[in-house]
């Protein structure tokens, strides 16, 4: 069912599970999540991304975001930080430490 794979695909989206896992809850193959992610992932970003204050704008591109950033006087910041996530649970405590995780 559509709505299944809409809700599946925001589940991995949104709280970052393993795929497997996602399969495992809703009683499927790893690949048919994969696949709704896949078929899903695209369609938010299609919208665009609302710009809090100015109703009715959204900002669909990169080159969007910059010609909006230059208009506005912004400043854009690239975070590059690496996040390092691990299954072991010796890890899981530096992990969740370094990503600002309390």
């Amino acid at each position: 069912m559509f709505t299944d794979r809409v809700i599946a695909a925001l589940v991995v989206l949104q709280l970052q599970l393993p795929h497997a896992a996602v399969a495992v809850l809703y009683g499927v193959d790893r690949s048919t999540i994969t696949r709704a992610v896949h078929e899903i992932r695209p369609l938010p970003a299609a919208c665009g991304f609302a710009v809090p204050g100015h109703a009715g704008l959204r900002l669909r591109t990169l080159k969007g975001v910059f010609a909006y950033a230059t208009a506005e006087g912004g400043e854009l910041r690239l975070d590059g930080t690496e996040v390092r996530v691990s299954a072991t649970p010796s890890n899981a405590a530096s992990t969740a430490s370094s990503s600002g995780a309390a």
